[in-house]
């Protein structure tokens, strides 16, 4: 069941930008009101106050992603402006992945096939190593991630170091609400959204060496038959 769930939720984080990507769609479809396919001054402005209601904030003002100064945003402006809004202000993915329905139904379809029952509960070290086990193999092994970072807690060490692991498995711990040790489907994909947020922020790993170009295989191969390179 563990690596059952584990395959699924590994999955879901790297489905996560075609979510993002349909969020954002979805915004624009609402704010579109007359589906001209272009947003005006005024739909945008409407859009950012609605927004402004659900503590959703743009740090640069919409007006500056208009690139052809024509009063209107179309898709790819869109776009632009919304992503450098979740880039810039984090708690503004927060908000998105954890509002997302498409997320929550992944999260919900893959608690159901890994238990068979939606009263299943996990326990908070099995969470939390399931967790690491899925950052790990997104090439983050020994990366900082703060899943509850306004509980007091934090992670100053890689998830490597024995003092952060379990530092983590309070973070995951903080969501279990009753206190039992054990997380319920619904408080174990609260928390898994949370991650998810903090995934999306992170750089792509750093290619190992055993990735390294067959060009400069090749280089490297000649350098040492013949004592110096061929390019």
């Amino acid at each position: 069941m563990f690596e059952k769930l584990k395959a699924r939720l590994h999955r879901l984080c790297e489905q996560l930008d075609d979510f993002v990507e349909k969020e954002i769609g979805s915004l624009f479809a609402d704010a579109d009101v007359d589906s001209s396919n272009e947003i005006s001054t005024e739909e945008a402005n409407h859009l950012v106050e609605q927004l402004q209601k659900h503590n959703f904030e743009f740090t640069i003002a919409l007006r500056c992603f208009d690139t052809n100064r024509d009063g209107k945003f179309d898709k790819e402006e869109f776009a632009r402006a919304l992503r450098t809004a979740l880039f810039d202000r984090p708690e503004n993915l927060d908000l998105l992945v954890t509002s997302s329905e498409d997320i929550d139904n992944v999260l919900k379809e893959a608690w159901t096939d890994a238990y068979a029952s939606t009263d299943a509960l996990i326990s908070v070290p099995d969470a939390a190593r399931l967790t690491r086990d899925v950052l790990a193999e997104l090439g983050h092994a020994d990366t900082e991630v703060e899943i509850q970072s306004d509980n007091g807690l934090s992670s100053k060490d890689s998830f490597g170091n024995g003092a952060a692991k379990a530092d983590f498995a309070a973070q995951v711990g903080s969501f279990d609400g009753d206190g039992d040790g054990r997380l319920t489907r619904d408080e174990f994909s609260k928390m898994y959204t949370r991650f998810l947020a903090k995934v999306y922020l992170l750089p792509a790993p750093q290619a190992s060496k055993a990735q390294q170009s067959g060009i400069f295989k090749k280089g490297d191969k000649d350098k040492n038959a013949q004592g110096v390179a061929s390019f």
